[in-house]
């Protein structure tokens, strides 16, 4: 079984209206999509195509589902410090 660390984010999180999901690579060059599971990643529950059509997941998507931070892409993270910029009148 493959650590989380060793995976690489290719694709995701997105919005799978319902859902969210990701694709990740491995170190041997394979890949996977995977779904959100409330306390983890899961193997399935999505495919590629859906995964790479879809939407990234806004930072509340994100929250309402429950998905930690240490699992959202760079963009979004940058989405959500905007944000709270804003909020606080900045």
């Amino acid at each position: 079984m493959t650590s989380e660390s060793e995976k690489q984010l290719v694709r995701g999180p997105v919005n799978l209206g319902g859902a969210i999901g990701r694709i990740v690579g491995f170190p041997d060059g394979s890949g996977q999509v995977e779904t959100w599971g409330g306390t983890g990643w899961e193997k399935g529950g999505a495919d590629l195509f859906s995964v790479m059509r879809s939407p990234d997941a806004s930072p509340a998507i994100l929250r309402k589902y429950r998905v930690p931070t240490e699992y959202w892409s760079d963009i979004v993270l940058e989405e959500d410090r905007l944000d709270q910029e804003k909020e606080r009148g900045g």
